[in-house]
């Protein structure tokens, strides 16, 4: 059976876990820095109207435009000539994906069940008039469906769980920690959301350590997200 695990640098525990703190944060920075660069974004949570705002829908593709680049730029420099092992971006079995996306769809649905059965939103309000309010819904969407997945895989289950692996941490405790990040990275949505969106963070690292891809993760990921995405675009009252 073939290792799976991500590769580790041959350092000093402490030397490593700065190094691999710098270049997360270096990543995750730029990641952030293109969802507040775009005009009138800092302003949406207090915007009163979001059809006002123009350009905030093209937010999403200019993080993950310059997430991308810092990203890719630290794994060369993590490890020369290793980039697509060091993000996980290697080719996995369809039955893997297929399998990973039919746990996601059971698991959601299980978990908007538990929510209507509480009487709790499905959705968060904020994201939900977010997406009614569009003016561009192609480049809304062209966001969030395909290129939040892809960085926010490539970073947290990939990049994240690479570098840190390395360290005290180890694989499923850089896993835990990227899956804590990643969860309280949502902002749109309340403190009840977060176990749900830990917990998926861990599925998708669990898959990544097992198989040493990031693909299913990814997959599933953008299946989430279009799930919600229909959702509040045909079968929410505008």
């Amino acid at each position: 059976m073939s290792d799976t695990s991500p590769p580790v640098e041959k350092r000093g525990t402490g030397r490593l876990f700065l190094r691999a703190a710098l270049w997360s944060g270096f990543a995750f920075g730029a990641w952030f820095l293109g969802l507040v660069a775009v005009p009138g974004l800092a302003d949406i949570s207090a915007a009163t109207d979001f059809t006002d705002v123009i350009t905030w829908e093209a937010s999403p593709l200019l993080a993950f435009v310059l997430g991308m680049l810092a990203v890719c730029w630290a794994a060369r420099r993590w490890r020369r000539g290793g980039v697509v092992e060091v993000l996980g971006v290697v080719a996995v079995k369809w039955k893997v994906v297929v399998g990973l996306c039919i746990v996601t769809v059971v698991a959601v649905l299980l978990h908007d069940v538990l929510r209507y059965a509480l009487g709790l939103p499905l959705l968060p309000p904020e994201y939900t008039r977010l997406i009614q309010a569009s003016n561009h819904p192609i480049v809304l969407s062209l966001g969030f469906l395909i290129a939040a997945p892809i960085f926010e895989e490539v970073y947290f289950r990939g990049f994240f769980i690479t570098a840190f692996g390395g360290t005290c941490l180890r694989p499923w405790g850089a896993a835990v920690v990227a899956a804590a990040i990643w969860a309280f990275a949502h902002t749109q949505y309340d403190l009840t959301y977060m176990p749900i969106i830990f917990l998926a963070g861990l599925a998708f690292a669990g898959v990544r350590l097992l198989t040493g891809s990031i693909v299913p993760a990814v997959v599933a990921h953008a299946l989430i997200n279009l799930m919600s995405y229909v959702h509040v675009m045909f079968f929410l009252e505008r």
